[in-house]
């Protein structure tokens, strides 16, 4: 039985007891410096992309003196390219600058690919007819000086047809010397099945994730595909981006006449891809974008305000301009344009940054390479434009891809858009048909 006797008060044992509850208090709710300041919030992150992400990796990129490569349907400068093996009246359209005065004449040839961008290996007699090899001749001189270009204007298919559908290479060759200067990518579809796409946002609420876009399809097929499950693929694009076309992994074959299909949700597209924009329509300083036009020079001279990431000073809504809105007028000049990056510490890199956009058709180059300037502590780079608005983005260069997300700005919202383009390996053929292409767009937000 305990004793009811209270213990005699003790003034020294109390302030002992007190001191140790005291300290133990800091050592829970104390912190340091760094720990009290606000943390930067992760960067959304992906992993690396293979450095042929944005375009296939059999293109031929093109010298310093061609510039401005444009392909598209029609008329239509934003429109893929992609032809319709049935209609007549459906073609090509194939732009480009030259830099200097004289005109000159190009060789085109033409090539079928695989899916995944191997050559096929049968008969060009099988994929063309009343075709070997045409000439590109002709120019539209500018009225401008330093430097002066030729501008050249090709429409395709003339004078020859297609005959199988499928991926395609155009290849443009020097005619005196029969030097390969560069290639491009375009589609010849038939128009066969019945397909949709449907495109699910992804929201995750891990730490550095961002908004994904995951694609699901549903094809119909004709009635002569045999052995679906081993003949029929299926691949999703991004922004016309070729290159980065990711094929469907998960079949669905429980319905007799169809397939439905999707991508993993660990290989979605980022659902806020994101570009910086590019006016230089009026070549004058506008407080906004362009600090300094330096007409002096050849080429004339354009210096914009710096970029930082995390920042972007157009950050609503707007229109895209990833495959370059060019001024087509013989007035229209080149110019230089410097920009300039600055970098938190936390995402200084050893690794090189490159600038891409349609005036580099997104391949990385070592002319668009930026480079540490010690004076400012930012990368400064520069990119030879005609005279236009484009899309560009900052990137970095790794050992096993490229980071494109890294040095990003901040945008609130966007326009993707994607294609869903549904091949048939032909048995007959050994070579990939494409049966059929659908196009979808889902704003970001």
């Amino acid at each position: 039985m305990f004793s009811q006797e209270k213990l005699p008060f003790n003034p020294a044992l109390f302030l002992v007891f007190w001191l140790i509850f005291l300290a133990g208090c800091y050592t829970i709710f104390s912190v340091s410096d760094d720990e009290d300041r606000e943390p930067r919030t992760p960067r959304p992150r992906a992993e690396p992309t293979a450095l042929h992400e944005f375009q296939p990796a059999v293109l031929q990129a093109p010298p310093d003196e061609i510039k401005s490569l444009q392909i598209y349907h029609g008329e239509d400068r934003t429109a893929a390219p992609i032809l319709d093996l049935d209609d007549p009246d459906s073609f090509l359209t194939l732009r480009f600058d030259k830099l200097g005065t004289r005109s000159r004449m190009f060789r085109v040839r033409i090539s079928h690919y695989s899916a995944d961008w191997e050559k096929s290996n049968i008969p060009r007699s099988f994929y063309l007819s009343g075709f070997q090899q045409t000439e590109i001749s002709g120019s539209t001189a500018s009225n401008v000086q330093n430097p002066a270009y030729q501008h050249y204007h090709y429409t395709f298919p003339d004078g020859f047809n297609f005959e199988l559908s499928g991926n395609y290479l155009l290849e443009v060759y020097s005619y005196e010397d029969d030097r390969l200067l560069f290639s491009l990518p375009f589609f010849v579809t038939e128009d066969q099945g019945s397909l949709a796409t449907q495109i699910e946002p992804l929201y995750t609420g891990a730490a550095g994730h961002r908004l994904t876009h995951q694609p699901f399809a549903t094809f119909r097929y004709p009635e002569f595909v045999r052995s679906p499950e081993t003949n029929i693929k299926i691949y999703f694009t991004q922004n016309q981006f070729w290159g980065r076309s990711r094929k469907a992994t998960v079949p669905d074959f429980t319905e007799v006449d169809r397939i439905r299909t999707y991508i993993p949700r660990e290989h979605s597209f980022p659902g806020q891809y994101e570009f910086r924009e590019l006016d230089v329509r009026i070549l004058q300083p506008d407080g906004r974008r362009i600090i300094e036009y330096r007409p002096e020079l050849i080429p004339p001279r354009i210096y914009l305000f710096r970029d930082i990431v995390d920042l972007n000073v157009q950050p609503y809504a707007r229109t895209s301009h990833r495959y370059g809105q060019i001024l087509s007028d013989r007035n229209a000049r080149y110019v230089e344009v410097k920009f300039e990056l600055e970098l938190p510490e936390d995402l200084q890199t050893e690794n090189p940054i490159y600038i891409i956009g349609p005036f580099n058709n997104w391949k990385l180059q070592e002319s668009n390479r930026m480079h540490f300037d010690s004076e400012t502590g930012n990368y400064q780079g520069t990119a030879v434009v005609k005279q236009g608005v484009y899309d560009y983005k900052y990137v970095v260069k790794q050992r096993d891809g490229v980071d494109e997300f890294r040095l990003d700005a901040t945008f609130f919202d966007g326009i993707q858009e994607y294609h869903t383009k549904t091949y048939y390996h032909d048995p007959q053929y050994r070579a990939d048909r494409l049966l059929k292409i659908d196009r979808k767009t889902i704003r970001s937000r």
